[in-house]
């Protein structure tokens, strides 16, 4: 499996927790930033297939033409405020949630 590939993997199964578990309805964002900086900005729609979503790419800047471990991943529904964010570091085989205290 591609360094691509796996992290496409593991997207796919925290937009399934985000629905199933943590209620997010579309609209709603994704940003994904990695330790070299590399960014990426989605927007989710409602759309037919697959979890019910569609993506459009919002933003998107690459550096050294790759995303590096660790990647940070940060959802957000802006009409509840729902906010759910992961983190992917180097020998980890899921992303691990990460808990923010305000």
């Amino acid at each position: 499996m591609t360094p691509v590939e796996f992290l496409e993997q593991k997207l796919a199964g925290m937009l399934e927790t985000l629905i199933r578990r943590d209620g997010f309805r579309a609209p709603f964002f994704g940003v994904a930033v990695s330790a070299n900086g590399s960014l990426l900005g989605i927007r989710y729609d409602a759309a037919q297939g697959l979890l019910g979503l569609s993506f459009t790419t919002l933003t998107e800047h690459v550096e050294q033409n790759a995303f590096h471990i660790p990647v940070t991943f940060v959802f957000v529904e802006p009409r509840s405020g729902k906010l759910t964010a992961f983190r992917i570091e180097a020998g980890d085989s899921e992303p691990r949630e990460v808990r923010y205290v305000q």
